[in-house]
């Protein structure tokens, strides 16, 4: 009888474990994009920013494409700021992730006036 109590105990723990995991990734999404010039060419090496006053920020690079994406990250309003691959603040712009979803945020450089952002220090 002992045993049975047993196996019923770890059957449970291992349900709540599983519920949380899948509880939280619902409460994920992404956000890909891509990031060209003004003559529409891709722009590849460009700085990705994604901050949020809650869970704090995010940096990737665009591929050889111009594309990006930010995956699994935490749902709520996020702040996206755009880099040069020299570290120069060119676009920031506001989005609102949603579980289970893609939000899709392209960016053109130089097509709106650079913001004041702080210039990102590249490690090469």
């Amino acid at each position: 009888m002992r045993a049975f109590y047993l196996l019923l105990l770890t059957v449970l723990l291992m349900s709540m474990a599983l519920a949380l995991v899948a509880g939280c990734e619902q409460t994920r999404g992404n956000i890909e994009g891509l990031i060209t010039d003004e003559s529409g060419q891709p722009v590849s090496g460009a700085w990705v920013r994604a901050v949020s006053v809650v869970y704090g920020g995010i940096i990737i690079n665009t591929d050889e494409d111009g594309y990006y994406i930010l995956k699994n990250i935490f749902t709520g309003k996020w702040e996206i700021e755009f880099y040069t691959k020299y570290g120069r603040g060119v676009g920031l712009e506001s989005v609102t992730v949603r579980s289970g979803e893609t939000t899709k945020l392209d960016f053109i450089i130089g097509a709106k006036p650079p913001p004041d952002l702080p210039r990102i220090i590249p490690p090469y």
